[in-house]
């Protein structure tokens, strides 16, 4: 058994000052200090930090305001790997990756080891609010925490990003929820490849940043009719190419006690 990740979080809510022609931006940030982006300097609001983890309603968003959320895996259950080897975790499922908390993602020759020659990786993230129906995506992103990789060749490999159609995402909890399985989780039709065009150099010991997925994000939130507070967004990534070829990254999973958890990066605004 392994310890849950001791991750410090807060949440701050921000309601900016009308800019322009009266509009109104509202902010609603999941606050970390490893979070790696240009606000990760902002403190967080004790008052708003102590609303959140005492379970509180998200702040009530007006009308066209734009929230922009930073979500940490907060559950060991929540992210993870499906090994298709079925050598790793129970016949496959894998929720703390392979070992040391280290998730791997992408593919492997068919020709030397059993499956469907995916590796594929699990990121489940719970809404600190609600994302009401008719809302628009506009920026999403998926920063995970390098660890190394297998035999990858950044010439030619890549990931692809994929999006579970879901209103709440259940948390995987076997093999069989391989959604390239029959049977397995139902994905939307929108898919990102990372990197856009070329082979992807993936940064041990460094946060690797997925293109943008509001395409993707955009079509859960449509066939959902919106994302209720608390519900689970899930992606999966892994290898989507021709090649015959072995070719992992590695990320660290939530079990890591580093403040490394997997995080997703959400800009949306209301109707």
């Amino acid at each position: 058994m392994r310890l849950a990740a001791a991750t410090l979080v807060a949440f701050l809510a921000v309601l900016a000052l009308p800019v322009g022609c009266g509009s109104i931006a509202f902010r609603a940030v999941a606050w970390d200090a490893a979070l790696p982006r240009s606000d990760a300097g902002v403190p967080p609001d004790a008052s708003a930090a102590s609303a959140f983890d005492a379970g509180a309603p998200d702040a009530a968003v007006p009308d066209g305001a734009v929230v922009e959320w930073t979500i940490v895996v907060a559950a060991d259950i929540d992210d993870g790997e499906l090994d298709e080897t079925q050598s790793y975790g129970v016949a496959g499922y894998a929720p703390q990756g392979e070992h040391d908390c280290e998730v791997y993602s992408g593919g492997y020759s068919k020709a030397t080891h059993p499956g469907n020659g995916h590796t594929i990786a699990f990121w489940r993230f719970a809404m600190p609010g609600a994302v009401p129906p008719g809302s628009r995506v506009i920026a999403a992103d998926l920063s995970l925490h390098g660890d190394g990789d297998w035999v990858w060749d950044p010439s030619r490999f890549a990931l692809t990003v994929l999006a579970e159609r879901s209103a709440d995402a259940p948390a995987v909890a076997s093999i069989a929820d391989d959604p390239l399985r029959a049977g397995g989780r139902s994905l939307v039709s929108a898919t990102v490849r990372w990197p856009a065009t070329g082979g992807l150099a993936w940064v041990a010991g460094a946060w690797n940043q997925s293109p943008d997925l509001s395409a993707p994000l955009q079509e859960v939130v449509d066939s959902a009719g919106g994302l209720s507070a608390g519900a689970h967004l899930q992606l999966f990534t892994w290898r989507e190419d021709t090649f015959d070829a072995d070719g992992e990254v590695t990320a660290r999973d939530s079990c890591g006690a580093d403040g490394n958890a997997p995080r997703l990066h959400l800009r949306f605004e209301t109707p």
